[in-house]
């Protein structure tokens, strides 16, 4: 085989084992999608999970919950929420990000409380210096 046919094939090898895959979904008070482990793109190198309150003039305190692969951390989605301004107000936010495989926490439905999502993360952040 040729040299370039040989690097080819360890480059894409390495490009399938380096994947990540995080848990993905949503639970909010309109929809809940079922939670699957998913492969993220490029570019999107952390599995996020983050929690939160959202209220709207059409829409008070709905529980939210959700799960993602994303080119974004914690620091910049509340960044974003924080742009709604006037608009949507975001409460009792949380958030936890990581960088290996389904290391994120499925979403907790809406029935869950904010106190347990808070709980998980927490865990989940003590358990990774351990």
């Amino acid at each position: 085989m040729s040299c370039a046919l040989n690097l080819f094939i360890i480059a894409t090898i390495v490009g399938v084992v380096a994947s990540l895959s995080c848990n993905v979904g949503e639970s909010n008070c309109l929809t809940s999608q079922t939670v699957v482990s998913a492969e993220c793109t490029d570019g999107e190198e952390y599995c996020t999970s983050y929690t939160g309150t959202m209220s709207s003039q059409d829409i008070p305190n709905c529980y939210f919950s959700n799960s993602e692969c994303s080119s974004l951390t914690c620091s910049a989605i509340n960044s974003l929420f924080a742009l709604m301004g006037d608009e949507l107000t975001i409460s009792n936010f949380q958030c936890m990000s990581c960088s290996t495989d389904n290391c994120n926490y499925e979403p907790i439905g809406s029935s869950g409380a904010a106190e347990h999502a808070l709980l998980y993360i927490l865990v989940l952040g003590f358990s990774m210096y351990l």
